[in-house]
């Protein structure tokens, strides 16, 4: 084996081998996302009325539980909101954005739902306390949780219209 070759495998072996601690050390987060039946973990946000509410507020009913930003959901806001018009009344739409700047992204945010017709209500993050208690890594984030507030599914990305219909279907 040449000197140039032995420096390669040495170079793959430490890569497979930082590789494997990395899943080793994040293996609980990923894998948490991927067992179903898991109790929805509680975080404090803020509605439209800057009042305090928890995610167990809203337990009872089921939750379609979205973190997003009005940079990443514009594909997947309509199917949203069209599914607030369809079940609104069943489920509750918690539509959580993600701004850090508090009011004036707020701001920004409130006009941007009006001036695109968004009926549903939407809630802030400000704190980053969600997205925390969910390891949020992308955006949009979505968690389905049904009304005994037990992790039903979770979906990392942008959604579609299909998708959301069916994860909405779970939760009954």
């Amino acid at each position: 084996m040449t000197a140039k070759n032995k420096k390669i495998l040495i170079i793959i072996v430490a890569v497979v081998l930082v590789l494997t601690a990395l899943v080793i050390a994040f293996y609980p987060q990923i894998s948490r996302w991927f067992d179903k039946a898991e109790p929805a973990e509680n975080f404090t946000f803020f509605n439209e009325q800057n009042t305090r509410v928890q995610l167990s507020d809203y337990f009872g009913k089921p939750v379609v539980l979205n973190f997003w930003a009005t940079w990443t959901s514009k594909t997947e806001l309509p199917y949203f909101a069209s599914a607030y018009r369809q079940y609104g009344n069943d489920v509750n739409f918690l539509m959580v954005n993600t701004c850090l700047n508090a009011d004036s992204d707020k701001n920004y945010v409130k006009d941007y739902l009006a001036t695109n017709g968004y009926s549903f209500p939407v809630y802030f993050d400000t704190n980053g306390n969600g997205m925390l208690a969910y390891n949020i890594d992308v955006f949009p984030f979505s968690v389905f949780i049904n009304s005994n507030g037990t992790i039903s599914n979770v979906h990392r990305g942008v959604m579609t219209k299909e998708k959301l219909e069916y994860y909405i279907a779970q939760l009954y």
